[in-house]
């Protein structure tokens, strides 16, 4: 009967497309008329064509939409984890932060339990990390967990927060996270052209950072010098083999002399191929020349600024003594990024870096590019000239690695009032930078991914970066990927090699269930088992949550569409008065075509016709086209 066939319908997608769903009903029935299209529905519309657009196509077809509202008109007690996030990677002994953010409607505001838990990746017990009692209404705080560090491994964190009384959905109150704790320091290599005070700082600070291994090289040293550094260093690294020891360089306004057209070469594919991060800090003795130096021109065409030719005129215009600092501030769309959140709360963190001490010099720049970011600027076009770009520090990626430039170098003075986010900002900006190096470490090559969040039926763009055994560019059409789900046999699916861009490869998948999954690109020799050298990086699929999101009866709109299609909206209970509002096919007349004159045997047309050739026949014979 009808009503087992209705029975045996279940939900399949994770969206409500109302247009879709109506085109392929009106398919279905063909060409005949349509006495009706019965629609029970909550009302929510989340995907596809908007509702408005719906009610006129089917005004237009001549098929009424009979609406049968399902739900409470009020929102039902519902709270959610909206979002997980933790670095993805972190260095060893090192504490980080998990950050639960909660939404919940249809409830008065009362304290729940959130519960943060972790278990291994590769399987093992789920044990408690932490709890905390928090009050939830229709706004709510980020809930911030501080964890432990871990031993080297990999981990999923997870937050469970207590079910509201009433609440009938509870899939939306567990969400979760992977990270991975790395078994070794990141290694750091800092250039600097003379021992200015941000070197003086920096340096022993990094020193006392457990989870970094620095080497610094002072170009205005004498050559025999004994170097600092928790590994000393005897001369600049220059080899391939040298820097990919590295994950990070800083270059603290590095004179341009003892760097030559290879060095910078070695360095740009450092970042493009194998996922190093590169900071430059510009300084009033070298940085301009720097810039403008061909035999660096590598490592300035990746800076996520362009340089501006005429920067030490007007560094001469503004002269070398001013009364008065430049002030920071961040633009809204880099107030959550990585590199600049001193503290987790956006309003807070605008207003720290807004009271932090400003900048006495800073060299001028004339953009920023496409595909960077903005990180600090000046606040106001008054304190520079029309031809100058506002940019005090940017950053970009480049390939697998990722690029910034900070346009002044004082951030030691911030230590006279903020020793503590003097400290937090350079180590945030180590591990930021040196992330992208850690996620499929291999010096044989670099896995890219499109993005950082991935939802359930999203494609997944995979970039490789392949060398063979004797590292050079791998010479093939067609390598192998797998995706390896926590369900199920794993995926493979092919990457091509990208055109014009050697032993790069791109590919994409579709990301089919939710949970954790391996990305695994088999390096040349090996297989697809886990025992062989490979590009991995691990991710999480999340099920969407388009339907939760409002969980009431829009029961205006389904009246709307059936007003403006000539139907007619019932609610649940009245559901049995349908049959009776519903008027027979039969009983509904098509519309009514005119009747077809043929126009071919009128004696006007005929007339019409021969005019028009005597017209044509004259015109040429005046022009003697005859």
């Amino acid at each position: 009967s009808s009503a087992e066939s209705l029975a045996t319908l279940a939900p399949s997608y994770p969206q409500t497309d109302l247009g879709q769903a109506l085109t392929a009903v009106l398919a279905d029935l063909g060409e005949g008329p349509v006495a009706g299209v019965i629609l029970i529905s909550d009302g929510q519309v989340n995907r596809g064509t908007p509702a408005h657009e719906v009610a006129a196509y089917a005004e237009r077809v001549r098929a009424p939409l009979f609406t049968i509202g399902v739900g409470s008109t009020h929102e039902p007690p519902n709270v959610r984890v909206t979002n997980l996030s933790a670095p993805a990677v972190v260095p060893p002994d090192d504490p980080f932060e998990v950050r639960v953010e909660l939404a919940a409607t249809g409830a008065e505001p009362e304290e729940l339990r959130v519960e943060l838990t972790v278990e291994p990746s590769g399987g093992g017990e789920e044990r408690p990390v932490s709890s905390r009692r928090v009050h939830v209404g229709d706004s709510n705080a980020p809930v911030l967990f501080e964890v432990g560090p871990p031993v080297p491994g990999e981990y999923t964190y997870r937050a469970r927060i207590q079910p509201l009384a009433g609440e009938s959905v509870t899939d939306d109150n567990v969400r979760d996270t992977s990270v991975t704790v790395l078994d070794k320091q990141l290694r750091v290599l800092i250039v600097a052209g003379g021992p200015s005070y941000e070197y003086r700082y920096l340096l022993p600070l990094l020193m006392r950072d457990k989870t970094v291994n620095v080497s610094a090289w002072l170009q205005s040293a004498e050559p025999r010098a004994l170097r600092d550094g928790t590994t000393t260093i005897t001369k600049l690294p220059r080899e391939p083999e040298e820097i990919l020891e590295y994950d990070v360089i800083l270059l603290l306004d590095p004179d341009p002399a003892e760097l030559d057209a290879a060095w910078a070469v070695t360095v740009r594919r450092w970042v493009d191929e194998f996922g190093g991060g590169l900071l430059l800090q510009a300084g009033p003795q070298f940085a301009s020349r720097l810039l403008r130096d061909t035999r660096v021109g590598e490592v300035v065409s990746i800076l996520p600024i362009t340089p501006d030719p005429d920067a030490d005129v007007r560094l001469n215009a503004q002269g070398s003594y001013r009364t008065h600092p430049t002030a920071m501030q961040i633009p809204d769309s880099a107030l959550t990024h990585p590199l600049l959140a001193l503290q987790t709360d956006p309003a807070i963190n605008r207003a720290l870096w807004n009271a932090l001490p400003g900048v006495w010099w800073y060299l001028p720049v004339m953009r920023a590019k496409p595909a960077a970011t903005v990180l600090l600027e000046q606040p106001t076009a008054a304190q520079r000239s029309q031809y100058e770009a506002p940019v005090l520090m940017a950053s970009q990626p480049v390939g697998a690695g990722r690029v910034a430039f900070m346009g002044f170098d004082t951030t030691w003075r911030w230590r006279g009032t903020a020793e503590e986010y003097y400290q937090r900002f350079w180590v945030r900006a180590i591990r930021y930078l040196g992330q992208a190096r850690r996620q499929g470490l291999s010096n044989r090559g670099t896995l890219v991914l499109d993005r950082e969040s991935f939802n359930v039926g999203d494609y997944l763009k995979v970039e490789a970066r392949v060398l063979d055994a004797s590292f050079n560019p791998l010479q093939q059409e067609q390598i192998t990927a797998t995706l390896e789900g926590s369900d199920g046999p794993p995926l493979e699916f092919g990457l091509q090699a990208v055109p014009e861009r050697p032993a790069w490869y791109s590919g994409r998948v579709v990301l089919a269930q939710s949970g954790p999954a391996l990305i695994r690109v088999p390096l040349p020799g090996g297989t697809a088992s886990a025992g062989s050298e490979s590009l991995t990086r691990r991710i999480r699929v999340q099920q969407p949550d388009w339907e939760m999101r409002t969980l009431r009866l829009r029961e205006e709109l389904l009246a709307g569409l059936a007003q403006q299609t000539g139907g007619q909206y019932v609610a649940l209970r009245d559901a049995q008065r349908l049959p009776d509002l519903v008027p027979r096919a039969a009983e509904r007349k098509p519309p009514q075509r005119a009747a077809v004159e043929p126009l071919w045997d009128r004696a006007y047309v005929l007339l019409l016709i021969a005019g028009l050739l005597s017209i044509e026949w004259s015109l040429r014979r005046r022009n003697h086209l005859l």
